[in-house]
């Protein structure tokens, strides 16, 4: 029997907002269309775990990323400071411009073959990891998880949604430009989805070890303080929809 002993520190955040997710039956994190959605004006929601937390505010920028390029490479700002938790710092001030020019001609090449006779890519798209496998592994006595989440598309075809496989598979191949694009918003949502999978691998087969940590993390306070929107505006149009 091998005896790890495990110190969580995913950046920006601390582990709080993720037990709480990881302990629930939910997989769904935040969406921009809750009961109260009208037209372009969107209700945002949450798994109650992440309301008011950095990590949600996180994440609901790596949902909104692909609607304005042009502006999501930025972080948020409070009372004129960004707002940076555990391990973050800003990297790419000077390179998202690169990221964001790579990101739009995988758009135009993946949606060169999905488009139908009225012109039309997509419909929407969702941050996932549905489908995918998480690895554990000891290198050099450090704890490793791998693989990352990717954006899942899909248009209207009657009453169907269906799978944009072209555009799907070209943004998975630049993924290291979507993390360059924005490096704190891409690790925050990278982490939750690593030690989502392994809090509840260790849930379901550990529960002595699950429970006690659950007890050691009860009192840990959520820093820093934020507010996530639950109110916003959609564009008509995506920073990415192309004009070809």
């Amino acid at each position: 029997m091998v005896l790890i002993h495990l110190t969580v520190k995913p950046s920006g955040f601390n582990g709080s907002p993720l037990k709480t997710f990881s302990d629930s039956q939910y997989t769904a994190i935040v969406s921009l269309y809750g009961p109260q959605s009208y037209f372009l004006n969107s209700h945002i929601t949450y798994h109650p775990a992440f309301n008011n937390t950095l990590l949600g505010l996180r994440l609901l920028q790596a949902d909104l990323m692909f609607i304005d390029l042009y502006d999501f490479w930025r972080l948020p700002v409070l009372n004129g400071n960004v707002i940076l938790g555990y391990g973050e710092s800003i990297e790419n001030q000077h390179t998202w411009l690169n990221s964001f020019r790579e990101l739009r001609q995988s758009f135009r090449n993946g949606c060169f073959q999905a488009f139908d006779v009225d012109k039309k890519c997509f419909n929407s798209w969702v941050l996932t990891d549905y489908g995918l496998k998480i690895s554990m592994l000891i290198d050099n006595s450090e704890f490793k998880l791998n693989n990352s989440p990717y954006y899942y598309f899909w248009k209207r075809d009657g009453d169907k949604a269906v799978r944009v496989s072209s555009l799907i598979d070209r943004m998975k191949s630049s993924i290291s430009a979507i993390r360059n694009y924005n490096p704190v918003v891409f690790n925050a949502a990278t982490d939750t989805m690593r030690y989502a999978a392994f809090f509840r691998y260790l849930k379901r087969t550990n529960t002595k070890s699950w429970n006690n940590f659950l007890q050691q993390i009860s009192n840990v306070q959520i820093q820093p303080e934020v507010k996530t929107p639950t109110r916003w505006k959609i564009p008509l149009f995506s920073s990415l929809e192309p004009s070809l």
